[in-house]
């Protein structure tokens, strides 16, 4: 897929700039294969990204920032449980923690009614904190429902 994001500030001036949601926007190339089914795994999925990325700084030196995306992860399925795992990130040029990078991990138990998920996001590089989620996702029309990447229902 091939996607083109963009958001604008508001305001007159470029000092109110500040104050409102910056300009920004991006687009990315993403790539995805399923694999082969195994012993191990019912679905396995391979996927990356890379892009641009653009951004207001507010600086009177650099107006924008211009940074390179990327990203990489992999979606399995055992039974019912869906696995992801994912590291992104991008790279800007103005060397003012500029380059995050994060880890991210899902476990979801698929159910009748309720999926529950686990999440966790790890910051490795200009992101300071780590993060946990548990979440519950209920189901309130069984009959149209599509598991994540595939039409299989437990």
């Amino acid at each position: 897929t091939i996607s083109y994001y963009f958001k604008f500030p508001c305001g007159e001036h470029y000092r109110n700039a500040r104050f409102t949601d910056g300009g920004t926007y991006f687009f990315n190339m993403a790539f995805g294969k399923d694999l082969s089914k195994n012993k191990i795994f019912e679905e396995f999925r391979t996927y990356c990204m890379v892009g641009f990325y653009g951004y207001q700084t507010n600086s009177n030196e650099h107006f924008q920032n211009d940074a390179i995306l990327f990203g990489l992860g992999f979606d399995a399925a055992i039974k019912n449980y869906r696995f992801s795992n994912s590291i992104g990130g991008y790279r800007g040029y103005l060397d003012n923690r500029d380059k995050p990078v994060v880890y991210r991990a899902n476990i979801t138990k698929l159910n009748k009614y309720v999926n529950y998920r686990f999440s966790y996001q790890l910051g490795i590089r200009h992101i300071n904190y780590n993060s946990f989620r548990i979440s519950a996702i209920v189901h309130f029309n069984r009959d149209n429902l599509k598991f994540p990447f595939t039409n299989n229902k437990p």
